[in-house]
């Protein structure tokens, strides 16, 4: 049975971007006003570190332990529960977050949303609202799909708000998983496998799928957030150190492969260079890292990226870069990226 908590939220520090919520183009924090930070990982132990006791929970059903994947990215679910005779101590799903009372659903959704996809949220947001506050935020990016909407199932990588209200703002702050899988046949019937926190021992349950309809135990209402068309996905990428060879591929989902690369507007660090099958690579000059102030946080170079797949079809996203010093050394903090714009369009929508 799932063991369900209110969120316990509040701003830590006051560093936190502002978020537009609107219609019409997408408006997310400002990259530029984006405060630099060591590491994008919840608590100050990363992921299943926030405090005594905490862990990577052991998974089932194939995934294990338990931790959503995909494209280079790992991100574990936690535990223990909040209230297993544990202390319920603050855990941050990303830097500047709004944090949770111990490892909690809404935690790992919003982790897994900033550490694919680099967008945050700035209000509270309870399991049974993490699908609507996100495509709210970023409409150019998400989207929602109601339950039984016919020959729509989950697909990997999409988001479940859960709730026992019709208009999903249960008192109990409902649940919310990622799923990792999907096995849904043409006439809407199969499972989806997800992953969560604070539910069951094992972090991972498999849900069955009837009629287009996504059936959990204890809540009668369901619904998901999906990506709108071709999408940037890729994890924070590591810091250039200026000297040292770098490499990190960027990624995309939900368009038609090949995918072309390209810089659209700023500038990568001196010496690295955007490939068009999406590869960053180079050796960092010393230039790069000009300005940076001394200690932990590295300067950042913001560029935007564009990718264009098989069909024409072209998403942006903004990448903060940090370079860090040289005599910094090559051990410390990774990457951000951060939303700046996200975009969508096909060739067709160009006509006249």
């Amino acid at each position: 049975m799932v063991k369900l908590a209110m969120r316990n939220r509040r701003l830590l520090g006051t560093g936190l971007a502002a978020l537009a919520l609107g219609l019409g183009t997408a408006v997310g924090p400002d990259l530029s006003a984006a405060p630099a930070f060591a590491t994008p990982a919840s608590g100050v132990g990363g992921p299943c570190g926030a405090f005594p006791g905490a862990r990577q929970l052991p998974g089932a059903d194939g995934v294990a332990p338990a931790a959503w994947s995909g494209g280079g990215l790992v991100v574990p679910a936690c535990g223990p529960a909040p209230g297993d005779g544990t202390t319920a101590a603050p855990v941050y799903p990303y830097p500047d977050a709004l944090w949770t009372a111990g490892y909690q659903c809404v935690e790992f959704s919003e982790r897994y949303l900033y550490d694919r996809y680099g967008v945050i949220m700035g209000i509270a947001t309870d399991g049974d609202q993490v699908a609507a506050h996100y495509a709210a935020g970023y409409p150019g990016l998400f989207m929602v799909i109601r339950n039984g909407t016919p020959h729509r199932a989950p697909a990997a990588g999409d988001v479940l708000s859960l709730s026992a209200a019709p208009g999903f703002d249960s008192a109990s702050g409902g649940h919310t998983a990622v799923v990792q899988s999907s096995s849904v046949s043409a006439a809407g019937y199969g499972t989806v496998t997800v992953v969560e926190e604070n539910a069951g021992a094992a972090g991972v349950a498999v849900l069955q799928v009837g009629d287009w309809t996504v059936r959990f135990p204890g809540f009668a209402f369901a619904q998901w957030l999906t990506t709108s068309g071709l999408t940037v996905t890729f994890p924070h990428p590591p810091r250039a150190v200026p000297g040292e060879r770098y490499s990190f591929a960027l990624t995309a989902t939900h368009g038609r492969p090949p995918y072309r690369w390209r810089v659209t507007s700023g500038a990568l660090p001196a010496g690295l260079t955007l490939s068009p099958a999406g590869d960053l690579y180079g050796t960092a000059k010393a230039e790069a890292a000009a300005g940076t102030q001394t200690g932990r946080q590295p300067s950042a170079m913001t560029v935007t990226v564009a990718v264009t797949d098989a069909r024409g079809a072209t998403a942006t996203a903004g990448l903060a870069l940090p370079v860090a010093e040289a005599a910094a050394g090559s051990a410390g903090s990774a990457g951000n990226l951060r939303y700046a714009e996200w975009a969508w369009h096909h060739p067709d929508d160009e006509s006249g």
